[in-house]
C-alpha cells in the first residue's frame, strides 16, 4: 500500500479566532477515512497554538513561554479533536524536534514507530514538540517538517493543505493573479510570495523551499485549499497546483545509504542471508558471521558477502550489542541484549542493496 502524508496547517482546523472548527475537522476527516482504503496515512498538524488561543488572555508571538504554554494546553485538545472526528480509525501522537529527525539513531526510532503504526492500521498525528523547544518554536514550520516525514517514509505523495489554493503567479489578492496548476521539479521560479497567515508559522516561500525538498526526493507534491467541500479527495485530483517529483523509484531513493556508510564498518553475512537480501528481505543477526569496526546503532554499514560490499544498511544496534547476538536466532535475541530494538539486524526498508554490476 502507498504512503500518503498530509499536511494540515493551522487555519485548515481551526477558526482565525481560535478554538476547534468541527465543521473543518469533520470533512478532513470524511476524507481521511476514504482515502485509508488505499493509503498510509501520516498527519503532520498545526494547530495547537492557536486551538488554545481563547484559554489564554494573552498569546504574544513574540515570548517564547505564551506560545509553549499555548502548545501544551492546545495539543490534547486536538487529539481529542482528531481522535472523536476519525472514530472508528484510530490514531496516535507523535511530537518531535528536528534533532530528532537530524539524529541517525533517533530518526531510526521515529521511523521504526511510524512504520509499525501504519502496519497495524494507525494514522500517527505527528507535530513539534512546540511546548519544550526553542529553536523550532521560533524558526521552524510544519512545511519543512512534513517533508522530512515524506522523505523518512520514502512516501509517494505529499498534500499540503493551505489557505492559498495553490501557487500563483503573484500574490493571489492581486487583481489579474493566476494560478499555476503544474510545476516540474526543476522548474526555476520567480514569483513575488505573499506573506503568512496570522494563525501560522510558515509563508509561501517556506513552502516552495520545503516543496522543492520533496520532489527532488522524487515526492509528488500538492499544494491546494483546505476551504472546500473534499478538501483532500479534490487536491488528489490536482484542483491545486501539482509539483511533479523527480521521476526516481524506491531503490534509488534508498542509494544515499552507500554515501554515509561509515569507514571500516562491515557485516559480514553467510549465504542464507545474502539470498534473504537479494529477495528483498531484511536482514537477520542468524545470517551474520563476523563484524568489523566500531558503529552505533542508527549509523550505515557496509554489509560483505565472500569479501565483496554487496548491501549497505542503517543498524539497528550498536556493533558491541550486535557483536553478543551475531549468528544468533531471533528468540534469543531477548535474552541477551535488554529492551532490544529489533528483531533485525537491518530493516529491509533500510537497506540498498547492489546490483551485481555495481
Amino acid at each position: 500500500m502507498n504512503t500518503l502524508v498530509i499536511k494540515l496547517g493551522s487555519l485548515a482546523l481551526t477558526s482565525p479566532a481560535g478554538g476547534i472548527d468541527l465543521k473543518k475537522f469533520s470533512k478532513i476527516a470524511q476524507d481521511i477515512k476514504i482515502l485509508s482504503k488505499n493509503y498510509h496515512i501520516a498527519i503532520v498538524s498545526s494547530g495547537a497554538i492557536n486551538t488554545a488561543r481563547n484559554e489564554f488572555t494573552k498569546i504574544n508571538a513574540k515570548e517564547i513561554s505564551h506560545q509553549q504554554a499555548a502548545a501544551a494546553y492546545g495539543q490534547p485538545v486536538l487529539m481529542k479533536a482528531y481522535h472523536d472526528a476519525l472514530s472508528p480509525l484510530r490514531v496516535a501522537q507523535i511530537l518531535l524536534t528536528y534533532e530528532d529527525i537530524k539524529s541517525n539513531k533517533r530518526s531510526l526510532n521515529i521511523k521504526n514507530t511510524i512504520n509499525h503504526l501504519l502496519k497495524n492500521n494507525m494514522i500517527p498525528i505527528i507535530n513539534e514538540n512546540d511546548s519544550t523547544s526553542y529553536d523550532e518554536i521560533t524558526l521552524g514550520d510544519n512545511d519543512q517538517l512534513s517533508v522530512m516525514i515524506a522523505e523518512l517514509l520514502s512516501a509517494d505523495k505529499l498534500i499540503i493543505l493551505s489557505e492559498t489554493d495553490g501557487l500563483y503567479d503573484r500574490d493571489p489578492k492581486e487583481l489579474g493573479a493566476k494560478k499555476i496548476s503544474q510545476v516540474n521539479f526543476n522548474e526555476s521560479l520567480k514569483i513575488k510570495t505573499h506573506t503568512k497567515n496570522p494563525a501560522g508559522r510558515g509563508g509561501m516561500r517556506n513552502k516552495l523551499e520545503a516543496i522543492s525538498k520533496a520532489t527532488h526526493a522524487g515526492i509528488d507534491v500538492i499544494l491546494s485549499g483546505h476551504q472546500f467541500d473534499r478538501p483532500l479527495l479534490r487536491a488528489l485530483e490536482n484542483e491545486g497546483t501539482y509539483f511533479q517529483g523527480k521521476k526516481t523509484n524506491k531503490k534509488l531513493k534508498k542509494k544515499w545509504l552507500s554515501a554515509k556508510a561509515k569507514a571500516g564498518a562491515y557485516l559480514k553475512i553467510n549465504q542464507g542471508a545474502y539470498l534473504a537480501l537479494i529477495q528483498g528481505k531484511s536482514l537477520l543477526p542468524v545470517g551474520i558471521k563476523s563484524l568489523e569496526g566500531k558503529f552505533s546503532r542508527g549509523d550505515i554499514v557496509s554489509i560483505k558477502y565472500q569479501r565483496k560490499v554487496i548491501a549497505y544498511g542503517q543498524v539497528e544496534y550498536s556493533s558491541k550489542d550486535l557483536s553478543k547476538i551475531q549468528g544468533k536466532d531471533s528468540q534469543e535475541i531477548a535474552t541477551i541484549v535488554l529492551s532490544p530494538p529489533s528483531l533485525e539486524a537491518i530493516h529491509r526498508d533500510n537497506l540498498f542493496v547492489l546490483k551485481e554490476d555495481e
